[in-house]
């Protein structure tokens, strides 16, 4: 893809995109710039597009997440300030009111659950609220600087919750008349776990192949094995593998334009078969990759 308004091609500047996947194995986009979501099959071919800007039933005033249940129904956020229902042909459903959030997830029950920088809401399948919980830093030594990147859920349903931890070093940085937009932040990940209601059950650190703490990361997802994929963003240009026990499986990626390399990998998603969909916010484009079966050495 590239930044146009045309089918095929999207336009995905500032980390405004998500991709999601349904039972199918089709790749649903958000296209933040032109205010629409493209459909392809597993192989990268366009189906259809819908949306547009506009408040009416099935337009958009920008996206904030997408997510598909286990029916291949299509939830969007959308900027007007609700989140839009759909059926996999675009077909608009239901709708209802939000506050501003930055992304939503769909568990196994169809529950939805969306998220801002530092709050959960979980509704059932029709807009109506279940619970709703704020994720602050869990361990009271920590900053209280922070926010949740993104959220994955597996297959018990438990949520697992991508934050990004600021230091007050980093913030001061980032607040300085100096700061510049090339200057790189280190600001560690955590991984929160839990419950499908809000209760947290665990705190986890990832560690890469060097066996350095994660940082900088901003996506995560979870296959139907409960491997969790994380994204390295600009700072990493790469994808790691962890199995459900948080070992480290695998790392692919490298920085660059050509096949298998990334400039900034924003967004990712797993179909039933494990193959991984790689979203790529400066190449403007989506990857797939097949699926890791066993440990490799790093």
């Amino acid at each position: 893809g590239s930044k146009s308004p045309n089918y095929r091609q999207f336009n995905i500047d500032d980390y405004k995109a998500d991709i999601a996947v349904d039972r199918d194995g089709n790749i649903y986009v958000q296209d933040y710039g032109n205010y629409q979501i493209q459909k392809y099959d597993s192989n990268g071919k366009f189906l259809i597009k819908w949306g547009g800007k506009g408040s009416i039933n099935g337009n958009f005033n920008g996206l904030g997440g997408i997510a598909v249940d286990l029916d291949n129904n299509i939830y969007a956020v959308d900027g007007n300030k609700r989140i839009q229902k759909f059926t996999c042909k675009g077909k608009f459903i239901t709708k209802w009111k939000i506050t501003d959030f930055t992304g939503i997830k769909v568990n196994r029950n169809k529950d939805v659950y969306g998220y801002s920088w530092h709050d959960m809401v979980k509704y059932d399948s029709k807009g109506n609220i279940i619970t709703h919980w704020p994720v602050p830093p869990s361990n009271p030594d920590m900053t209280p600087q922070g926010s949740i990147c993104e959220i994955a859920i597996n297959s018990k349903n438990n949520i697992f919750v991508l934050h990004i931890n600021l230091s007050p070093e980093v913030l001061a940085m980032h607040w300085s008349p100096d700061y510049k937009s090339e200057d790189t932040f280190y600001a560690v990940n955590t991984l929160l776990k839990y419950s499908a209601n809000g209760g947290l059950l665990k705190e986890y650190e990832l560690y890469d192949e060097k066996k350095k703490r994660l940082y900088n990361c901003h996506s995560i997802t979870i296959d139907s094995k409960d491997n969790i994929f994380i994204s390295g963003g600009s700072t990493h240009h790469c994808i790691w593998k962890f199995d459900s026990e948080y070992n480290l499986i695998t790392k692919f990626g490298s920085e660059g334009s050509g096949n298998g390399q990334f400039k900034s990998p924003c967004s990712i998603a797993v179909d039933l078969k494990g193959n991984v969909y790689v979203m790529d916010n400066v190449n403007c484009c989506i990857q797939k990759f097949a699926p890791v079966i066993k440990s490799q050495k790093l």
